[in-house]
């Protein structure tokens, strides 16, 4: 046989005359058979001597001498495998994990050995996977039609959502018996959805006499991204202008410049009525617009 035992043969057929007797223009045939096992299939892929299964067969007549015959059966090794990736969240909109879950199966018919999974981050950093688990059968090896799964996380920082790109996760997985990487990602857009909110007050609702009148503007980002650029228009009815000062941040710790996700800003502004304000009688109105990178104020 093709490990080199001996063969077990079977009960021949065709022996229809004198039995035991090979008659003049009799044929025998006897039957025997080898199970192919995957182990030599597998070593089939890196041991050329164990591409070919031989299979030789000697009869021997007395009298008339010994023959031999031989049978050859090639293995077509075909390593192959498949690679999937999901994500737990299709879309996001603050900080957070996203769990993904990588799925390597075995489509070929050789155990696949040395594998290698290298999973990269949103930005192109590599992260470690936990796993696999689903090895089942020989360790170390996927096995054919033998499943592995490994797990990572990504931890989703607010300078992410900031960015507002989607964030693709992709790994390549390769084998000893197929170096080739196959690649698989999964994405998981943010949705943006920046926005401000923006009061005013003043200290005095109505005034007689040449006076200073306070106002206080607040701005607070309700939305989910932070907001840069800002800039603040204040505007008087009477054509006047008044004195702006420096915003103080009720999150000092936060990023300069920048109104952080739930963060307000104040402003205090005077304006030092005229008489000539009086003497007009009008009201005067203050208008506050704010504006940022992303959304004008609401």
């Amino acid at each position: 046989l093709p490990d080199g035992t001996p063969g077990v043969l079977g009960p021949r057929t065709g022996d229809g005359a004198t039995p035991d007797v090979l008659d003049v223009g009799e044929t025998w045939i006897i039957p025997v058979s080898f199970v192919v096992s995957q182990a030599r299939i597998d070593q089939s892929a890196t041991d050329p001597s164990q591409v070919d299964l031989v299979n030789t067969v000697a009869v021997s007549i007395p009298g008339v001498g010994t023959q031999t015959a031989t049978a050859q059966t090639r293995i077509v090794a075909t390593p192959a495998f498949t690679v999937t990736k999901v994500v737990d969240r299709a879309t996001i909109s603050a900080p957070g994990p996203l769990n993904y879950v990588i799925t390597v199966h075995n489509t070929g018919n050789i155990g696949l050995t040395g594998i290698a999974a290298i999973d990269t981050l949103p930005g192109g950093a590599p992260t470690p996977l936990s796993g696999p688990s689903g090895d089942g059968g020989t360790p170390g090896v996927l096995d054919v039609g033998e499943t592995w799964v490994f797990n990572t996380a990504l931890n989703v920082s607010q300078s992410q959502i900031d960015a507002g790109a989607p964030l693709i996760n992709s790994v390549d997985v390769s084998a000893t018996e197929a170096p080739t990487p196959r690649q698989a990602t999964a994405s998981t857009t943010i949705d943006s959805a920046p926005a401000l909110r923006v009061s005013k007050i003043v200290d005095r609702s109505s005034t007689a006499v040449p006076e200073r009148l306070t106002y206080t503007i607040t701005a607070t980002n309700t939305g989910n991204r932070s907001l840069a650029s800002v800039a603040l228009a204040d505007t008087l009815s009477n054509g006047g202008a008044a004195t702006i000062g420096t915003p103080q941040e009720s999150l000092p710790g936060g990023q300069a410049g920048i109104i952080d996700v739930g963060e307000s800003w104040t402003w205090t502004a005077t304006y030092d009525v005229t008489q000539n304000d009086i003497d007009a009688g009008a009201a005067i109105t203050n208008t506050a617009a704010i504006t940022t990178n992303l959304t004008p104020s609401e």
